[in-house]
């Protein structure tokens, strides 16, 4: 078996994590289940106890600390590390205790709107709600018009005069959430106090393991779970107006309006400001206490739909940084859009492990979607895996132990480093935040949100992966414009090195953006950059300047302009798509949208940004001529209501996909191709450089050398081998010193093999 990052090793010390689902097993059957579990390729243990809701706070936590107590010796016995679980269960425990003894410091918060409707004239004398009063207004919603109302309180009531028109008074409060028993995760000090809490009532069991056997800290499904999603929290406008600048109070009529030429900006301040503050509340606190305790953090946001991240759980790459995490949730390749998410997260942060979650919830043990679903996740980019597994037994110990070794084999060679990509997509997400409109409604079930019509990113990153076949990193725009620059036609992150570099950038639809991540992109195009724009381009800056409203919409109006032409601003010319030029030789193209989704979102053609990426003549990292070829139809971004619904091989014709990943450990170069499809694919692969490819099977260690050959490549030095993959097979190719070796070799001295890389026959 082949071991770290291409070296024949051992692949013991990386072997998955398993979730254990506790249904109160005896000492015996538990120490037997661990030792099963060590036989077949177990690497740890994340406890989740199954609980029932008939069950009290006290009942639960004795059957926690019972299974903790139970578990733990055996994991030290066979050297099986755990990780101290902060499950949805003990969040009841620890905030109904609080209740008890008449404390309500830890209990979430919601946001509670009250509305009087004015009459002609009327002279108002509305008493102040229950809560802490956040905002008092009058609103006319067909005039646009707000009137700050604090400044008419006396003695708790609101004490005014309507003037002519139709108009509300409207009072916002925070009140705790009493329909949830959760911590309010939009508080450090809650999430703190939540946490030790926690700990404490399990601190009896496990302080002696600390650090030794217990080695992680483990959070999952992070949201906002208040109804309607309306978490808040009572200190959200001190918290607004320290970030941005302004007060936040008379502009909260814009949550729940459709209205208002500002409203998108609004509604995009407090949408990032609430997402900033999960970030540095419950997220930030996790990360301090397993620092303190001497853990690993690891953990999840909800895979709800991942696609429309705002209303659910805030900004989802954000949200990623402490620990990027993805889960693959309910179906075969459900939530695998997360894992690009978690991936561009670390990427943004320089961080190496993405944690992912495979087969959460999955309604059957199929263990060929099984393999596929673990191939997907490692392709896109997750390499620290923890696995969903029936307890193991004699009859499924074959298959179970496979796919273990499988994952172990995986996350030895793609452990470290980071990605490979040339293409660079922007992370549309102050347009998500914009399009939040918030509502109130008695709801029964999952409240899933609606997709923008617009908001294309994940077809983009989609088509880009499985039509073009070319690899891309999704980036925060904050990123961009933190640590972003210039230099020799590629956009360069402050942290790459001199080979490093994106040669592409693809601005997925939005319509309000990062004025900052703008004018990145705006130096990118004078220095002879490429960009790629799709469906809409944007007008409105997300920046607020009080002073002067307009200022910042106008310069990335300008900017937009500037790098893709007046044409593509201008929605009366109509054309097949905008292109434009720099001086420095850079080239933008403004792709129209073309067709809709099935999830309803307007998209580009998968073909006609494969064809735009082919006009740049780029010399890609990897081509694969002759994979196979998905033509993004939106499945992958459903609500999985709808994705149930439709049946997602409905729409992938072979069953699955071709996909690849490029990194780059120390001195190799590691590739992961996984073919997925129904059937045998055939293809030459071509690699930038000079290489000399050593092929691994992750299922079974075979290692051998592939025959290859030196070729041009638009010029360029590539190496040309070729591979054959059976259906739900991957492969691991390592190389070394091929950016060296290929300064040696000239070009123009090679077969050109230009036409066949980009897949042109003759």
């Amino acid at each position: 078996m082949y071991g770290e990052n291409g070296n024949p090793s051992t692949i013991e010390k990386y072997r998955p994590f398993v979730f254990w689902r506790d249904s109160g097993q005896s000492r015996e059957e538990v120490r037997e289940q661990v030792r099963l579990s060590a036989a077949a390729g177990v690497g740890g243990f994340i406890p989740l106890p199954i609980i029932s809701d008939e069950m009290s706070p006290e009942e639960i936590t004795e059957q926690f600390k019972v299974f903790y107590s139970r578990l733990l010796p055996a994991s030290a016995e066979y050297s099986l590390p755990v990780a101290f679980t902060l499950a949805d269960c003990i969040e009841k425990t620890v905030v109904l205790a609080e209740d008890a003894i008449w404390e309500d410091t830890i209990r979430s918060r919601k946001l509670v709107r009250h509305t009087h409707y004015c009459k002609q004239d009327e002279s108002v004398n509305w008493q102040i709600f229950p809560g802490k009063l956040l905002s008092v207004v009058a609103y006319n919603e067909e005039r646009d018009e707000v009137i700050d109302l604090r400044e008419y309180i006396d003695e708790e009531r609101v004490v005014y005069k309507c003037p002519r028109g139709n108009w509300r008074i409207l009072q916002y409060v925070s009140l705790p959430d009493n329909d949830g028993n959760r911590p309010n995760i939009l508080s450090r000090a809650s999430s703190d106090s939540y946490i030790n809490a926690a700990y404490r009532i399990f601190a009896d069991v496990i302080e002696e393991y600390m650090g030794t056997t217990v080695t992680h800290l483990y959070y999952s499904g992070l949201a906002f779970k208040a109804i309607n999603r309306h978490d808040w929290s009572d200190d959200f406008n001190e918290v607004f107006e320290a970030r941005y600048g302004f007060d936040p109070a008379p502009f909260y009529p814009y949550l729940f309006t459709l209205g208002g030429k500002d409203a998108p900006r609004f509604k995009a301040h407090f949408s990032d400001c609430r997402a900033r503050m999960l970030r540095e509340g419950y997220i930030a606190a996790a990360e301090c206490f397993a620092k303190e305790k001497g853990l690993s953090l690891i953990g999840t946001l909800s895979e709800s739909k991942s696609t429309q991240c705002s209303p659910i759980m805030g900004d989802a790459m954000l949200n990623n940084t402490a620990t990027p995490g993805a889960v693959l949730d309910r179906g075969y390749l459900y939530g695998i859009n997360s894992v690009k998410l978690a991936a561009g997260a670390a990427f943004g942060r320089a961080k190496n492990d993405i944690f992912v979650e495979l087969y959460k919830n999955y309604k059957e043990n199929n263990f060929d979607i099984m393999m596929r679903d673990a191939a997907h996740a490692f392709a896109r980019g997750a390499n620290l895996p923890a696995l969903h597994l029936p307890a193991p037994t004699a009859a499924n110990h074959e298959q179970t132990s496979k796919l273990l070794r499988f994952t172990a084999a995986m996350r030895t060679c793609l452990k470290g480093g980071r990605q490979v990509s040339d293409i660079a997509v922007i992370y549309p997400i102050y347009y998500l935040h914009s399009c939040v409109n918030m509502y109130s409604a008695d709801i029964e079930g999952f409240e899933y949100s609606d997709t923008p019509s617009d908001a294309d990113y994940m077809s983009v990153i989609n088509s880009i992966c499985l039509c073009a076949g070319h690899d891309v990193t999704l980036l925060h725009p904050d990123v961009i414009a933190r640590s972003a620059k210039p230099e020799k036609g590629r956009l360069r992150l402050a942290d790459m090195n001199d080979s490093g570099g994106f040669r592409v950038v693809v601005l997925p639809a939005q319509r309000v953006t990062s004025l900052a991540c703008m004018r990145v992109l705006r130096d990118y195009f004078d220095a002879g950059g490429r960009i790629i724009a799709t469906g809409v381009l944007p007008t409105k800056a997300f920046e607020y300047d009080p002073a002067d409203p307009d200022k910042n919409d106008e310069e990335v109006r300008a900017i937009s302009e500037y790098i893709f032409g007046k044409d593509a601003l201008d929605p009366s010319v109509i054309k097949e798509y905008c292109t434009n030029t720099s001086p420095a030789g850079g080239r933008s193209f403004f792709l129209y949208f073309s067709k809709t989704g099935i999830d309803g979102v307007s998209m580009v053609n998968s073909l006609d940004l494969r064809r735009a990426l082919s006009v740049f003549k780029i010399g890609f990292d990897v081509f694969a001529p002759q994979m196979p070829k998905y033509e993004t139809t939106g499945a992958l971004n459903a609500s999985f209501n709808e994705y149930t619904r439709l049946g997602l091989l409905k729409h992938l014709p072979d069953g699955g996909m071709f996909s690849h990943i490029h990194k780059r450990i120390g001195g190799k170069d590691i590739y992961f191709f996984a073919n997925t499809a129904n059937r045998v694919s055939h293809t030459p692969i071509f690699i930038r450089g000079a290489h000399v490819p050593v092929c691994y099977d992750p299922e079974t260690g075979a290692k051998w050398h592939e025959e290859y050959e030196y070729v041009s490549v638009y010029g360029r030095v590539y190496t040309r081998f070729e591979v054959s993959m059976r259906p739900t097979t991957s492969l691991v190719v390592v190389t070394e010193g091929g950016a060296e070796r290929k300064l040696t070799i000239t070009p123009s001295d090679l077969r050109d093999c230009t036409d066949e890389a980009i897949g042109i026959t003759k």
